[in-house]
Parts: structure tokens; C-alpha cells; sequence
């Protein structure tokens, strides 16, 4: 999935949340995603956290059965690059 489609699926809400957490993807029921940024982050960092939270929605990490640690990490890849 590229990032343009992966937005095209997604509701985007900058919330506040507490400071140890960035942010937040899950998928709805009926197959679209709901990402949450942390809204007192800096900029910058709402940028890469949207790109990280995007990366699991391309990368299909809702059904992967790897440990967190290795989906993060690939997630974390992904979003440095796009």
C-alpha cells in the first residue's frame, strides 16, 4: 500500500495524550484506520509520528505475529524513508 492510499483511509486526530505516547493507529471494523498524534508534540515530531503510524498501516502490521519490537523497528525504517 503507498502512503497516499494508506491516507485516503485514515481519520487523522491531533488529541492530547499523555507525553510518553506519540501516537496511535488502529483499524475500524470495517477496514479503515483511525491514527492519533499527540497534539502538544512539536511539529516536526507530528510529522514523524504520522509517517511511523502510516508505515503500519502500508506495511499491514494489524495481523503480523512478529514481536512489537521487530514491527516497530520496520515501521520505524519505513517512516524515515518516506
Amino acid at each position: 500500500m503507498t502512503k497516499a492510499e494508506a491516507l485516503a483511509l485514515s481519520d487523522i486526530y491531533y488529541l492530547p495524550l499523555p507525553d510518553d505516547i506519540h501516537g496511535s493507529a488502529i483499524e475500524t471494523k470495517s477496514g479503515r484506520f483511525i491514527i492519533a498524534i499527540n497534539a502538544a508534540m512539536p511539529e516536526a515530531q507530528k510529522v514523524k509520528t504520522l509517517n511511523h503510524e502510516l508505515s503500519h498501516i502500508m506495511l499491514n502490521h494489524f495481523s503480523d505475529k512478529r514481536s512489537l519490537q521487530e514491527i516497530e523497528a520496520e515501521a520505524d525504517r519505513l517512516a524515515a524513508a518516506i
